[in-house]
Formats: structure tokens, C-alpha cells, sequence
């Protein structure tokens, strides 16, 4: 059965994966609220639906289409809307009201349109609703062939609106001709297949005069989210969805506007509509020389390159041979048949093909206008069969990396690379569809580091396509700001230079139908357009409200200390009288005036200011909103000269004062005045007394999530959004890349979420400590003793791709930061040597080196602070006091290479290594070891996006274990064992930690040390940076891998706790990594220089390699490990706070010791029964404490999750008021 374009009643399914839990960008659904608004507003109810319809981005198969041959496109997320209510037909014809969004460009038109008439598009005259109504037209045909000719077709009220550029090679003509005949479609309630929308939108759209080949509308229909489509055209439509390996290194598809517009319907006789008809030719002529006889195909004009191919091939019997071997054997006669390199006149032509100049013209260009005194059939046939040989081997090497599963390497990259800038080669000099503008964009692109560079759509201005590696993204984008856009541009705006720059290609399933779209009130925090559609209805409840509560003592207050206006002694009059016999005169000397302005008159007229006067105004003229509740007579109105600003003389009659009730009644802004010192005391202390109390009741009323700071949720990582900022430890090294088996295995004993250091320490003691007595390393020996369990490790991504394998590789216990609890320094020792040991035994070679530790304090409030700890530390455990030493002497910190520090502390164990190639190793070796290779494997690429508890496990207070089923977008798997390494993105699974464990984001760099920190004079230890509520952290790796010093931090500069989006460098951030080490590491002592000493560009250094990542910041400050409470057979470690090296290898093998316990009491000899499941969990924590030495303040306990909550504030505010303490910040 045939596809249906699909229907949806969210835009969460059109815009995002479900699967991942995405939400689409405030900017989309501000869109979409606008949209319907603006329906509403015109038409005065709302849409019954929006049909939707995408642009297209080419890959690569440029011009080919029109001539049957295969195409690598996508579809993108810019598109074409179209709102639409549907009316019963009454006067017999199809009645139309198509408004556009942008109304003074496109302005309103209606139509009456017969029904017995053909709908009639006048391709000559330049009219936006031309689109619409080609839709129309092949939609209506379509009914009618399908319901018969008594069919009468629904009148319909319109709004279009369309952020595809016009003109721009992303096919915004496609998208609206589709989204046109879809709605029609739905507004007569026939739900279209594919396939037909396509045929109909192809032929649709050669109404309005452009004859496209269908490569446009085939990728805004089929289109699939993550995947290039490969369209075929001959002999008839085909679709295959071409999956896009993950490549090594990184790369993004970045697509640059040159703002030249080329509109295919003014320019098409002398550009594209020229093209379809020099290919025709090419075809045809070639034909007849070769005296072959052309059935008619699906090409514009009815005879293609690709139909000509076929039947050459059979003609030579050699349709056997590969696709692109017959491609090279016709483009090889086309250059030596079609011999005249300055093309051919009409004439001639015809004397080829043996008819008539006029024949030739009613029968080739009579269906458009071509404005062509020569036609190059060499060079137009060319382009098209080299082209068609460029698609084939690039969806080859696509496939072959595919099928081989090992990625796109480098080489592969750069061939794919070379093609498309053959591509664009080709058009510029042989298809000659190119122009100055893109040929300048592409070149400096070129020169900037991109692989490939292409126009894509039909050229002559529009858009530019370029494969970029993601560690030459910022440089190509600063090229073509500086280079062209500023250039070309001088004066333009911040916002067009964001639209002429995607810097990533998203690839989405796209034609759909919405049947309606609500504010979604359900989503916290709301989105803008939420908050904006509902303030008016927040002013006006609270104002009620108030009124309610507080309405008749603010009456009673007014009455008794509203001052008297100044009057004429003789004329005094009591402000309680009725008011209308008072008098406004002058303020006096000595009055105290007071103004408040409460009014937030939101969506109201405050009316013209334009006439007042530069003298103070009178009060205005206040209405009686309430006239009826009033007893008092009505108010007159001001005498001419005071209204809106005209001032009373001495001699003038001024207004009538309002009464108590109509001042309560009326404009926010009141003038009070008063000669009473004390009633203004009174009111200065009354208004602020009575706004504290209405916001602690408001605290107390409105729910918690309400009135505090909204804490990110992360949604699960999806395997296609790992289009992010690759480190320099993975893109040195490559990526694991690894998935042990075809299929997603269906169970498993233990499933392990995440491969940074935490998961593969638990899946590697998980084997290696199978017997707690001896904890010592398997051998043949111990098998048979101790049942080995399956092991399933699951990544969203690639192997230690998350916070692991993108920090800095400083791994320095840091023993005086918690000297009140001396356990976790000692952890965190046992943890260095823990990791020292086992990369001397298993030789990996993963930099790991042993040195000092040095804590450089640049505030004297930390300097305070650590004194404090020292002092502590001594006193609860000497044997880590030994280990530090507080130095504040200046000669002393000149050694350290911190010679402008204030003082420092050396620990005297610290350390660097390469996490990355550390966590790679081992996986490596439980992949490849033949104990451990039959029961482990690893899934990259496998997001998890639910755990759920199977319906047939027991509850949880059922002894026995539980059974867990995991969701991904590759299948289910079930287990009774889950380990959650998953550190900032744990909320997304267990939406409980959302306010215990949030993702924050660090940035790191990779700097080339200056002469004074290079070679021998490099830095001696590991670093830590401590200033102004900042903590950095410096390392430098080995003189023969660069030297780079691996500086991260700055997170005062930037964008950090509550973010997860690991895409972006941010650039403050970065200028403050740049710019820091040079004010502070000193040369060597023995070198006799100084900081001074240095040239100014030596203190800032370059950073050839910058990217960011997520840690997971607890809310006591501490991780999280050990059994998930009311959850049996569920395990985490998580949130190190930025502190994970040094934590959690251990931590890791902890929770696997608990994991390994509870399945042995459970299970194991001799078996227990009636146990309590908590009593089971807590008896292997205490084991884990005793053995492991694992800090007690680490485990997760039921008790713990209730204390945190009470005694601890939020994570974004207990980072804050670190920060403040060691500012000294009150």
C-alpha cells in the first residue's frame, strides 16, 4: 500500500524526533502562534488546519533531474505553511481568500473560480498566489479524476506564509506548489499518498512556467529525518534513504547564502527553462545521429539524456554493464558527436534532425520561452553525465562506509570532498549556472578548510553547500563574514548575517498536515509566546484580586489621608464634600509632592502626548469607569486649555477633584499631594509593607515550580545529534565506534548506560572483581566458580564521547576540600593510584604522569577560605595535612610557575593523563579479551529514551529481582540489572534527579605554549586556578604530542549550569582562556626573565583546538552511588561536579561490587529467601564501604535524596553562593 503523507496534531512531531524527547525552538512555535493569530485576526476564527512543506538542500546532482538521472538530496528545516479553514461551496464555483503573513509584499487576493473551467494560470504575469493556485489546479484535477466529475470542491479562507528564501537554491517554489495542493487535498478529506502528491506537484508546478525535473518536490515529500534521499527517475520514481555514516573526523554541512536572488520564473528563458531545453536537444540530436528511436519519458519536454542512454546501451547490447562504465561511454560519444564547443543554431539543429526551424520550435520551445541564439549541447550533455557519475560514486562511498562499519575516515571524506567541488567546477565552467558571487563564497570557503564546496539549487545566485570539518567550522564562518558579507554588506544587520550562515544541515520528515496547534500550557518553563498571550489575563486576575481583598481599606485609606488640594484660604473646602465645588489650585511652598505610577496599561492607549506643554500638567482628567456604584454627580469635564496637559492660571477654573471611589476606580497614575510629613512616612511605608505581603501570599498560593528558579531538564542524546564539537583527545585518536552485534541483543544480566570512565570501570570490575575475597584478576581457573554475567553497554553517541573523553585530563585529588571528612581524600588517592597501577599493567599508553599539584589562589578571600581548610584538615587527619603545604612566599611562587599569585597550596600527589585513550583501551580489551568477549557488548549510537518496569516483574518489596525494560530507536532490551553512568543527562531517565544532578557546561582549550613554557621550560605540575569565585584547571601534555596546554574554565563568562548543548564554543569564554595563562605562569626561575619581560602578543595564546562539555553538578556537591531507592535492580554513580577523574574509576567499581553483592545474596550459595530488597541493597553498600573505602556522604539512600532536599538549595543557587563565599560577596 502506498505511503500517505503523514497527519499530526503537534508540531513536536514535525519539527523534532519523539523518540528523544526534543521540543522544537521557541523561534519555531513563536512562529507557528503568529501564524494562527494572524488567521484569526484575519479571518476571524481559527484554521481548521496548516499544511506544511519543506525547501531542499542538494547534496550533490546538480541539473540532472530534468534529465532522469539519479539525485542526493534533503530536505531542511526552513518550509512553506500554509493555514487554511474550509467553507461549504454555495454559489457554485470555487470561492478563495489567500492572505499572505507578510501582507504589504504579498498582498490579499479572492477568487471565483468556475467549476467547469480549467483553472487558468497566466505563467507570463509575476503573481505570488501563482503558486497557490498551481497547487490548486493539480490537486483539483486529481480529485476529480479520483470522485468523479460531479466532485465540487471546497471554498477554503487562506494565510501562506514561508521562510524558505525566494530565490536562494533551497526550492521555495517546490515547497509552496506542495503545501498548496496537500491542503487542498485535506480540505476535500483525501489523504494522499506520496507518490501521487509527487506526480501532481511536479506537473503542478510547470504551470507557472518553471519545468523542474522533480528532484525538489521528491525531497520535500520522502524526505527522512537523519538520511541523504536518493532519488531515481528512470524508468520511474524510486526513493532510497541513504543513511549518512558517522564520520572521522567530525564534519557539518554548512550552507551560506550570497544574497544574489535568482528567480527561476523572471530569469528561466535565458537560465534553467534553457537548460531542460539544451539537454532535450543533446538527447535528441544524439539520437539521431545514431539513428535511435526515443518512446516518450517523464522528462519536461519528453525525451531525455537517461532515455537516450537506455536505449544506446541496448542498441550496443551492453545494458549489462555497470551504471557508471555506461555513463562513461555516452559522455565519451557525446564529446565526439556533439564536436562544436561554441554550440549550435536553430538551424542547424534542424538540419540534424531533418525538420523545420518552426517544427523544432513548436515541438521544443513553444511549451516555455527560451531566449538563445546558440544552444551548447556538448557542454550541457557533459555536465549531466559527469554529474550523474559524481552521484553514483558518491552514495557508493556512502554505502561502503555504511556496510563496513567503521565510519567515514578521513580519505573517504576528502573524496567526497573532491566530488563536490567538481560539482561546482562543472557548473561554473561547463553548465555555466554559477556566478561570481557563489564562485567567491565557494573559494573562500575552500581556502578556510572545507572538504567540498557547491552551489546547490539551480544556481545563478541562491545558496552555497560546503562540507566542513567541525574543528574548521568557526574559522569558515569568521572567512565569510570577513571576507564577503562584510564586504558585500557592509551595513548589515546582526539578524540577516545569522539567516545567511545554517551551520548545520537538519534533515527532517517533512510534508505533514496539522489539524490544530494550542498553546501548550502543560510545558514549564513556558515558551515567550505563552507568556505573552497570557499577561493580560495575569494583570487582570490579580487585579481582581486585589480589589476583592484589599479593594474597600484601600477606599477607607485614600478617604482618610488623601491630602487637600491647595486652595485659597477663603476658599478651603473639606476633600470629603462631594467634590465637584473643590478647587485645584497651585502647589505651595512646602508641600511634598509624591508620584506613583502603578499602571502597567498593557495593550491600552495612553492616548497623544504630543500637545503638552514643557510647564508641569495638571493632574489629567480621570473617566468613571463605574458610574452606576457611584453616588456621586457625574464629573465634568476639564475646561478647554487643561485637558492633556493645559495648566491652570491663578485666575482659571480647574478641574473638579474625583472622589475616593472614582480615584480608586481610575488610571494608575495619581498624584498625591500633602502637606503631612507624616502621611507621606505613612505611604512610603505602607506600599512596599503591602507588595511583601501580596508576594510571599503569591509564594505560598502559587505552586513551588512557580516561584523558583526553572532547572533544565535534559532530554536523552540522540545518535544524530552528535553533530557537536569534537575534543582533541578523540580527534587525535578516533572514535571507538563499535556495535558488537547486528541486532540490539534482547536481554541481558547487566545493561550499562554510558561508556565515559564511569561505565567502563563498572563493566570492567563487573569481570574482574567476580570473587570479593580475593578481588584479583580472572584466570580459566576462577570461571567455573563464579558465574560470569552478560554485559550490555549502551551510548547515545560514540564510545566515551560525553563528559570523559572532552575534559582536560587533570586528575589531582584535591585532599582540603572537604577536611571535615578526611574519607574522601583518602578516596580520591586510592582512586589516582587505583588508575596508576592498572595502565603500568595493562602498558597504555595514555600520558598518565605523576607530579606535583599546585592550587594558585589569585583572591585573598580563597586564600582565607583554604588557610581555614588547612587548619581543619590538620587537626581531623594528619596524614593528608603531610601531604599540603601553603606557600604565600613570593620566591616560592615564582617556582611554581604562579608568580602572580597571591599563595598557593602543593599537594604533593597529582597528575595528567589522556582520559579518552585511557577509557578506549579498556573497552578495547573486554571487547577483544577471550574471557570477557563472549559476554560483553557494546552498543554505540543506542540512546536510551525510556526505562520502564516490565509488566510481569514483581513489586518492589518482592524479593528477587526486578525485570527492566529499556527502550532505544533500535529495539527493546530487558534486564534485571541497570547501571546508570550517565552523570549531567540522569534526569532524562530518572526524572527524579532533575533538581539533584544538572548538567553544566565547561569549555576547554588546547593552547601552543609560548617559547617560556615550551620545550625545557615547561610547566612542572598540575594546575588548578582559583579567583574571584572561578576554579580552572591546567595541564600540559607531553613536548612530543604538542605541548598544548589544556586550559578549561571561565564559566563566569558564559552560558554554563542548566545548559547540555555541548555544539557551541562560546566566544567570552573562549577569549578569557586565551588571554588568562599569559597574566599568569612565569617563566623559569633560571631563566632570569619575567612576565614583564614578555612581548604584549605573547600573553595571549593561540588555541588551535576549543570545545565544550557536560558535567553533572549534585546538589550536596558530592556524587551519587549506589542503588536507586523503590527502584530494585536499578544502580547509578553520577554527578561528580566537575570532579569526576578523581572519583570515578572507583566509583565506578563500587557501584559494580554493589551490583555484584546484591545479585550474590539474592542468587547466590547458599541462596536467601524473605529478604527485604533494601535489606539486600544495604548489606552490599556496607560491604562496598568496608572494602572499597567508598565515603559514606557518596551513597544514595533513600535518607540522603530527604536531607539534600531540606538542607540544601537548589543547585544553580549553591553554585552561586560558593561562588560568593569565595568572593567574599555578602
Amino acid at each position: 500500500m502506498a505511503e500517505l503523507v503523514p497527519q499530526s496534531d503537534n508540531i513536536e512531531e514535525v519539527y523534532c524526533d519523539p523518540s528523544t524527547g526534543e521540543r522544537p525552538e521557541d523561534e519555531v512555535r513563536t512562529r507557528w502562534v503568529t501564524l494562527l493569530k494572524y488567521f484569526e485576526k484575519t479571518y476571524g476564527t481559527k484554521p481548521d488546519y496548516v499544511a506544511r512543506s519543506p525547501g531542499r538542500v542538494n547534496i550533490i546532482g546538480e541539473h540532472i533531474d530534468y534529465s532522469l538521472y539519479n539525485v542526493l538530496p534533503t530536505a531542511v528545516t526552513v518550509d512553506a505553511l500554509v493555514a487554511v479553514k474550509v467553507k461549504n461551496s454555495s454559489t457554485g464555483a470555487l470561492n478563495l481568500k489567500i492572505a499572505n503573513f507578510n501582507p504589504d509584499k504579498y498582498p490579499t487576493r479572492t477568487f471565483s473560480l468556475p467549476l467547469e473551467k480549467e483553472i487558468d494560470i497566466d505563467a507570463t504575469k509575476h503573481e505570488w498566489t501563482n503558486y497557490f493556485l498551481a497547487g490548486l489546479r493539480g490537486a483539483w484535477q486529481y480529485l476529480k479524476e479520483k470522485k468523479g466529475p460531479s466532485f465540487v470542491p471546497k471554498d477554503m479562507d487562506i494565510v501562506m506564509d514561508g521562510n524558505v528564501p525566494a530565490g536562494g537554491g533551497l526550492s521555495s517554489s517546490a515547497a509552496l506548489v506542495c503545501a498548496a495542493a496537500l491542503s487542498v487535498m485535506k480540505a476535500n478529506s483525501y489523504n494522499v499518498s506520496k507518490e501521487d502528491l509527487l506526480d501532481l506537484a511536479i506537473v503542478s508546478e510547470r504551470a507557472v512556467g518553471v519545468y523542474s525535473g522533480g528532484m525538489d518536490q521528491a525531497a520535500s515529500i520522502f524526505s527522512k529525518r537523519g538520511y541523504l534521499l536518493y532519488c531515481t527517475f528512470f524508468p520511474t520514481f524510486g526513493a532510497e534513504h541513504v543513511p549518512v555514516p558517522k564520520p572521522d573526523p567530525e564534519i557539518t554541512f554548512l550552507i551560506a547564502q550570497s544574497f544574489v536572488t535568482s528567480d527561476k520564473h523572471v530569469t528561466a528563458p535565458r537560465c534553467y527553462n534553457l537548460r531542460v531545453v539544451e539537454c532535450t536537444l543533446a538527447s535528441v540530436v544524439l539520437a539521431k545521429i545514431y539513428d535511435i528511436t526515443l518512446d516518450p519519458d517523464k522528462s519536461p519536454l519528453g525525451f531525455s539524456l537517461r532515455n537516450f542512454q537506455q536505449e544506446f546501451m541496448r542498441r550496443q547490447g551492453k545494458l549489462e554493464l555497470p551504471f557508471e562504465e555506461q555513463l562513461d561511454l555516452v559522455a565519451q560519444i557525446a564529446d565526439e558527436k556533439l564536436s562544436q564547443e561554441d554550440g549550435y543554431t536553430r538551424d542547424e539543429i534542424s538540419q540534424i534532425l531533418g525538420i523545420s526551424v518552426g517544427s523544432l520550435e513548436q515541438e521544443y520551445m513553444s511549451k516555455f520561452p527560451v531566449q538563445a541564439e546558440r544552444f551548447k549541447l556538448r557542454q550541457r550533455a557533459l555536465h549531466v553525465l559527469h554529474e550523474a557519475r559524481r552521484v553514483i560514486t558518491f552514495k557508493g562511498i556512502l554505502s561502503d562506509a555504511e556496510r563496513g562499519g567503521q565510519g567515514l575516515k578521513d580519505d573517504k571524506i576528502r573524496q567526497l570532498g573532491d566530488l563536490m567541488n567538481e560539482t561546482q567546477n562543472s557548473c561554473r565552467d561547463v553548465y555555466e549556472c554559477s556566478c561570481p558571487e557563489l564562485d567567491e563564497i565557494c573559494g573562500i570557503v575552500r581556502k578556510a578548510g572545507a572538504y567540498g564546496s557547491r552551489l546547490t539549487g539551480a544556481g545563478w545566485g541562491g545558496c552555497t553547500v560546503h562540507m566542513v570539518p567541525q574543528t574548521k567550522v568557526q574559522a569558515v564562518t569568521e572567512a565569510l563574514k570577513t571576507e564577503y558579507y562584510f564586504k558585500h554588506f557592509p551595513d548589515i544587520t546582526e539578524e540577516k548575517l545569522q539567516h545567511a550562515i545554517v551551520i548545520r544541515t537538519v534533515f527532517l520528515l517533512v510534508n505533514q498536515l496539522l489539524d490544530s496547534f494550542e498553546l501548550d500550557l502543560t510545558i514549564w518553563p513556558p515558551s515567550a509566546s505563552t507568556v505573552f498571550a497570557c499577561l493580560p489575563l495575569v494583570r487582570n486576575t490579580y487585579c481582581l484580586l486585589w480589589d476583592r481583598a484589599f479593594g474597600g481599606l484601600e477606599k477607607k485609606w485614600l478617604a482618610e489621608i488623601q491630602p487637600r488640594a491647595g486652595q485659597d484660604d477663603d476658599d478651603a473646602e473639606d476633600l470629603g464634600g462631594n467634590g465637584n465645588d473643590g478647587r485645584a489650585g497651585e502647589v505651595q511652598d512646602g508641600d511634598i509632592v509624591l508620584e506613583v505610577n502603578v499602571g502597567l496599561d498593557f495593550g491600552e492607549d495612553d492616548g497623544d502626548d504630543d500637545q503638552q506643554d514643557d510647564a508641569a500638567p495638571a493632574p489629567p482628567p480621570i473617566a468613571n469607569p463605574n458610574a452606576e456604584a457611584n453616588a456621586g454627580p457625574d464629573i465634568p469635564p476639564a475646561p478647554e486649555g487643561q485637558q492633556n496637559g493645559g495648566q491652570a492660571g491663578p485666575h482659571q477654573q480647574a478641574p473638579a477633584q474625583p472622589n475616593a471611589g472614582q480615584l480608586a476606580a481610575a488610571n494608575a497614575n495619581a498624584i498625591l499631594e500633602t502637606s503631612s510629613v507624616a502621611t507621606s512616612v505613612l505611604g512610603a511605608l505602607a506600599f512596599p509593607a503591602i507588595s511583601t505581603g501580596m508576594g510571599q501570599l503569591l509564594e505560598h498560593v502559587l505552586p513551588k515550580s512557580w516561584t523558583t528558579t526553572p532547572i533544565t531538564h535534559p532530554q536523552p542524546i540522540s545518535p544524530f545529534s552528535s553533530e557537536t564539537l569534537t575534543s582533541i583527545w578523540s580527534l587525535i585518536t578516533g572514535r571507538v565506534g563499535h556495535r558488537t552485534t547486528e541486532q540490539l541483543p534482547q536481554h541481558a544480566d547487566v545493561v550499562i548506560i554510558g561508556s565515559g570512565i564511569t561505565g567502563a570501570s563498572a563493566a570492567w570490575h563487573l569481570f574482574q572483581d567476580h570473587n570479593h575475597d580475593k578481588a584479583a584478576r580472572m584466570s580459566e581457573s576462577d570461571i567455573s566458580s563464579s558465574p560470569i554475567p552478560s554485559v550490555v553497554m549502551l551510548e547515545a553517541r560514540e564510545a566515551c564521547f560525553g563528559a570523559t573523553g572532552r575534559n582536560g585530563g587533570h586528575c589531582q585529588p584535591i585532599l582540603f576540600e572537604h577536611p571535615h571528612d578526611a574519607s574522601i581524600g583518602h578516596f580520591e588517592l586510592a582512586n589516582f593510584y587505583t588508575l596508576q597501577s592498572l595502565i603500568k599493567e595493562l602498558n597504555i599508553d595514555c600520558e598518565l604522569y605523576e607530579q606535583h599539584g599546585v592550587r594558585a589562589i589569585y583572591s585573598e578571600s580563597d586564600l582565607d577560605i583554604l588557610r581555614d581548610h588547612l587548619e581543619i584538615l590538620e587537626k581531623t587527619d594528619p596524614t593528608l595535612s603531610a601531604r599540603t603545604k601553603l606557600t604565600t612566599d613570593r620566591s616560592e611562587l615564582a617556582s611554581l610557575r604562579v608568580p602572580t599569585a597571591l599563595g598557593a597550596v602543593v599537594t604533593n600527589i597529582a597528575g595528567r593523563m589522556w582520559p579518552y585513550k585511557f577509557v578506549a583501551a579498556i573497552l578495547e580489551n573486554l571487547l577483544t579479551s577471550p574471557i570477557t568477549k563472549p559476554y560483553f557488548n557494546l552498543h554505540t549510537t543506542t540512546p536510551v529514551t525510556s526505562i520502564i518496569r516490565a509488566d510481569d516483574a514483581p513489586d518492589s518489596n518482592t524479593p528477587g529481582p526486578a525485570i527492566w525494560k529499556l527502550s532505544t530507536p533500535r529495539g527493546q532490551i530487558v534486564t534485571p540489572t541497570v547501571i546508570l553512568a550517565t552523570n549531567a543527562y540522569t534526569s532524562a531517565l530518572v526524572p527524579e534527579f532533575t533538581d539533584l544532578i544538572v548538567p553544566c557546561r565547561g569549555q576547554m582549550s588546547a593552547q601552543t605554549p609560548p617559547d617560556y613554557l615550551a620545550g625545557p621550560n615547561r610547566l612542572p605540575s598540575s594546575y588548578g586556578l582559583m579567583s574571584e569565585g572561578q576554579d580552572d584547571y591546567l595541564i600540559q601534555r607531553p613536548n612530543e604530542r604538542g605541548g598544548h596546554l589544556m586550559f578549561g574554565g571561565g564559566r563566569q563568562y558564559g552560558p554554563s549550569l542548566g545548559v547540555s548543548d555541548d555544539e557551541v564554543v562560546d566566544d567570552r569564554v573562549a577569549s578569557y582562556l586565551r588571554t588568562t595563562l599569559g597574566r599568569c605562569l612565569g617563566p623559569p626561575v633560571e631563566s632570569k626573565s619575567s612576565l614583564a619581560s614578555q612581548p604584549t602578543e605573547a600573553l595571549q595564546f593561540p588555541a588551535p583546538y576549543q570545545w565544550t562539555g557536560i558535567m553533572g553538578f549534585s546538589r550536596d556537591s558530592v556524587p551519587w552511588v549506589g542503588p536507586l531507592p523503590s527502584h530494585p535492580g536499578i544502580f547509578m554513580s553520577a554527578g561528580y561536579t566537575g570532579h569526576g577523574m578523581p572519583n570515578a574509576w572507583l566509583c565506578g567499581r563500587a557501584v559494580s561490587w554493589i551490583v555484584r553483592d546484591v545479585t550474590r545474596i539474592i542468587t547466590g550459595s547458599p541462596p536467601v529467601s524473605s529478604v527485604d530488597a533494601e535489606e539486600v541493597e544495604k548489606k552490599a553498600v556496607d560491604s562496598a564501604i568496608k572494602n572499597l573505602g567508598i565515603p559514606k556522604c557518596y551513597i544514595l539512600t533513600k535518607e540522603r535524596l530527604e536531607r539534600v532536599r531540606i538542607e540544601y538549595e537548589s543547585v544553580e543557587i549553591q553554585d552561586r553562593l560558593h561562588a560568593y563565599k569565595r568572593e567574599g560577596i555578602p
